[in-house]
């Protein structure tokens, strides 16, 4: 998360700081973009940024806590709905794209699917917030005999949300073959 410093700064600071990191995650990969390139877009300097984000995670972090709240917050309202590990991964599987598109985030996510390979997805706070939340659910809900199933399931859906961001025109494609290995998976999970 960003420093203390960053704390005090203006908001529309702030917004310079997200809008150049989101411009430049339309342009290449997150493993490409340097505190040089945000500075030299935001207008805020190098120094600045050091002073305000540990590392880049933290910079990432920042820009995307806004939407990884709100993946958060479907997790939390799947499960407490009763929904049962398939079902709720089903779900987010067509929620988490229809946000991406929404925010204008298409090409940004392609761009940070391709950096993750770089940087893992559980390296951030936010997004590791609702990966915990699943990894808990798995590890209450499942014996050490379906726990496997249960894992194998959450992996799939990581590649495939994966998969998805790396090309929005196949979505549906990558959708349909989740939902199938899922319902495959779901029988060995009860």
């Amino acid at each position: 998360m960003p420093t203390k410093v960053f704390e005090k700064i203006p908001e529309e600071k702030r917004q310079r700081i997200k809008n150049a990191v989101l411009d430049l995650l339309k342009e290449k990969p997150m493993d490409k973009i340097t505190f040089k390139n945000v500075a030299d877009r935001s207008g805020v300097t190098r120094a600045s940024l050091y002073a305000y984000f540990e590392n880049s995670v933290d910079l990432f972090e920042f820009v995307f806590a806004d939407i990884h709240a709100l993946g958060d917050r479907k997790v939390e309202e799947l499960f407490k709905d009763g929904a049962d590990l398939a079902d709720v991964l089903i779900a987010l599987i067509r929620f988490i794209p229809v946000q991406t598109e929404k925010y204008g985030y298409a090409d940004i996510a392609r761009n940070m699917a391709l950096g993750i390979r770089i940087i893992p997805a559980d390296s951030y706070n936010s997004f590791s917030s609702a990966t915990k939340k699943i990894k808990a659910y798995i590890q209450a809900h499942y014996d050490e005999e379906k726990r496997p199933y249960a894992d194998i399931l959450f992996i799939l859906f990581r590649h495939a949300l994966n998969a998805i961001h790396s090309n929005m025109a196949e979505k549906e494609a990558f959708i349909a073959e989740f939902e199938l290995q899922a319902k495959a998976l779901k029988p060995l999970l009860r």
